[in-house]
């Protein structure tokens, strides 16, 4: 194959990897390498060499290697880029030209959470600045954010995304990284309790990959108060400026 997509600590099996020589004798032994600069192989045969490890060794006849390659596994560590090369020669110091399979694995989402703030009470507070991202994660992937909140009611314009739980303490947000991204823009709370509080935010995509947890504090604010001087408002009394 020229390429395949995996996910960070997930083994995949990458198919089409097999050998052919058109008119080789049936007892020619080829030997076939195949290494990866962040990933590890592993390949299943009783002639093989290095299974588990970035630098693989298959060796046999035709149909023996060509049995083994098809067990061939990758995993990544990292997310991002990487290249399986595959090389090939027989006995006869015969070599095929080098083969290589591009590799893209994802990270797992990441939550970048809102900024400490302040809310007031009893309406509903903007909270900017949170994002959800995810390392060369395919075109199509849907994403899951959940929040909570302790005390507050959170709730967000959902436009191309899904969304359970609006106005309520606990808000699920489903769709592709854009549309999710669009609804969290413009999430906001209302909180009817003085004093701290907490947001908790979770998320996993459709791969099974899960972010870390992420919480942002804030404070709700109790409403301003006029304080009226008792002098002043006789006076204004008596003027007929005001009246009770």
């Amino acid at each position: 194959p020229a390429s395949a997509h995996g996910t960070i600590d997930r083994p995949i099996l990458v198919t089409g990897v097999a050998l052919a020589d058109t008119g080789a004798p049936a007892d020619e032994v080829y030997v076939v390498t195949l290494s990866a600069g962040q990933g590890a192989l592993e390949v299943l045969g009783a002639r093989v060499v290095g299974s588990g490890t970035g630098f693989v060794t298959v060796s046999g006849s035709l149909s023996q290697v060509n049995a083994d390659l098809a067990t061939l596994v990758y995993t990544a560590y990292v997310g991002g880029p990487d290249t399986i090369r595959v090389l090939a020669r027989s006995t006869d110091g015969i070599e095929a030209l080098a083969q290589s399979i591009s590799m893209v694995s994802s990270g797992a989402p990441t939550v970048t959470p809102p900024p400490a703030f302040v809310a007031g009470l009893g309406f509903a507070t903007p909270v900017s600045g949170l994002s959800l991202s995810e390392t060369d994660a395919p075109s199509g992937t849907v994403f899951t954010v959940t929040l909570e909140d302790t005390n507050g009611l959170l709730s967000v314009t959902a436009g191309t995304a899904t969304v359970e739980g609006n106005g309520t303490s606990s808000l699920t947000v489903v769709g592709t990284l854009g549309a999710v991204n669009g609804a969290l823009a413009t999430l906001g709370v209302t909180s009817s309790v003085v004093g701290a509080d907490t947001i908790k935010i979770g998320a996993h995509d459709d791969e099974g990959q899960t972010a870390l947890f992420a919480t942002t504090a804030y404070t709700v604010n109790a409403a301003p108060v006029v304080a009226r001087s008792e002098e002043h408002t006789s006076e204004l009394q008596s003027r007929g400026l005001i009246s009770y």
